[in-house]
């Protein structure tokens, strides 16, 4: 089997192949699964990473929530592994952070409350997945160590097909995804 960053490096590659047309389209493609699924429909908050490059385009899933009416935040970097959510209200609560990433500005308040987890639906970036739901991160450890304490939400996690691999290898920390979507398919995991 291969090992995490030989993967990471092969599914960087490939989605970096992608035409502007084909992100854009299968970025289209994405959102629509995303917001037309009951979990995203019977969900009161949404918190979404603000994509970047070529990650699968989270604007209009942003867009999408705040016209439904559902509380969304978005994850600023706050230490080493460490990452916090806050509530944004639009894309103008945001400004250029951490790795050169939009983040939530100093003055937005944080998300992490005592939510009911199961009204939480978590939209996840990926370098790859697999049918399994595991994911291959960027190696920083943000999301891993993130979602180890938001057991009981509900996680999509976004990519495109030329991003799943048949299987990534797993170890004790990772946190599989519930679903992960592609323009292609809705994997349940």
């Amino acid at each position: 089997m291969e090992t995490k960053r030989d993967i990471r490096k092969q599914m960087l590659c490939a989605r970096d192949r992608l035409t502007d047309r084909e992100w854009e389209t299968y970025s289209d493609r994405i959102t629509e699964q995303v917001v037309s699924h009951p979990l995203f429909v019977q969900a009161k908050e949404i918190w979404c990473y603000v994509s970047m490059g070529k990650e699968v385009c989270t604007e209009q899933i942003l867009v999408s929530a705040w016209r439904a009416g559902k509380r969304t935040a978005v994850p600023k970097v706050t230490g080493k592994r460490e990452m916090k959510f806050y509530y944004i209200e639009s894309l103008n609560d945001l400004e250029t952070g951490a790795f050169g990433i939009l983040e939530p500005k100093e003055e937005k308040k944080g998300a992490d409350c005592c939510l009911e987890k199961s009204d939480l639906l978590m939209l996840v970036p990926g370098v790859s997945f697999d049918p399994a739901g595991r994911r291959i991160g960027y190696g920083g450890g943000f999301y891993d160590t993130y979602l180890q304490k938001m057991e009981g939400c509900h996680t999509f996690g976004l990519a495109f097909e030329v991003q799943m691999a048949d299987q990534i290898p797993a170890e004790a920390h990772d946190i599989r995804m519930e679903y992960v979507m592609t323009e292609k398919r809705c994997w349940k995991c």
